[in-house]
């Protein structure tokens, strides 16, 4: 949970008991791109996972990667 900021910490909770022992959360930064990071949940027999991009939104993305840990492409989003 070190990895990821504050505000993100406290918005995960809306998705997850983050003090529930039986929760399993994966974190893992994009080395390309600063502050976005994948996470996949295991709670109770449910997995998903959720993509956050600290732009100032302050919540998280529902997202299927097809890989874990997700790889990184080079998007490029303004050519």
């Amino acid at each position: 949970m070190e990895l990821l900021p504050d505000n993100a910490i406290e918005a995960l909770k809306n998705y997850v008991d983050i003090d529930n022992p039986n929760n399993i959360i994966n974190i893992v930064p994009d080395p390309k791109v600063p502050g976005v990071f994948a996470l996949q949940i295991y709670r109770g027999k449910y997995k998903f996972h959720l993509l956050w991009t600290n732009d100032g939104c302050g919540d998280f993305d529902g997202v299927e990667f097809e890989s874990w840990p997700p790889t990184t492409g080079d998007l490029q989003f303004f050519i």
